[in-house]
């Protein structure tokens, strides 16, 4: 798989973002198991979609960022596709528990996770996805429902073809 993009709250390693994908044509056809292997104790604290994106030409780019400071109650990320009708599948969160997580203005709410909560602590995140206009920057967002200090999210494009159906797995 490729890595498109990845960011992480520096220093801490608390709060990790990032989006691979394996370009069509390429790999195994069928059901298949994807494992992210992490690389400390902080790792714990988890949430993952796997996501099927059918009938695109292929993966064109992505962007992330992550915050670590004094709290806020969103994220966000701003992304330039490179052809109008790019499809965008976005994932925020931030690091925190018993809160909410909201898809961005203009976005389609795909799903919520949330990890264990363990010592007052979870990974909240949303999936979210959108149709690009065209081809000027757009702004991938979370807000959540109480200011977070650590919070992080990531966009992926791929390249317009005929519209499939997205289908995912938390």
């Amino acid at each position: 798989m490729t890595i498109q993009a990845q960011d992480k709250v520096d220093g801490v390693g608390r709060l990790i973002c990032a989006v691979a994908t394996l370009d069509p044509g390429v790999g195994p056809t069928g059901a298949q198991t994807v494992t992210v292997t992490l690389s400390g104790n902080d790792g714990r604290h988890f949430v993952g979609w796997a996501v099927d994106i059918a009938d695109t030409g292929g993966a064109a780019g992505g962007a992330a960022t992550s915050v670590n400071d004094g709290g806020a109650t969103a994220v966000s990320v701003s992304y330039t596709p490179a052809v109008s009708g790019e499809l965008l599948v976005a994932e925020g969160g931030c690091v925190g528990s018993n809160g909410s997580v909201y898809e961005g203005s203009g976005w389609t709410d795909e799903g919520t996770a949330e990890s264990a909560i363990t010592s007052s602590y979870a990974v909240e995140a949303r999936l979210e996805s959108k149709t690009a206009p065209d081809a000027s920057a757009q702004i991938a967002d979370v807000t959540f429902s109480a200011s977070r200090t650590d919070r992080a999210i990531v966009v992926a494009g791929w390249k317009a073809a005929a519209r499939g159906a997205m289908m995912m797995a938390a």
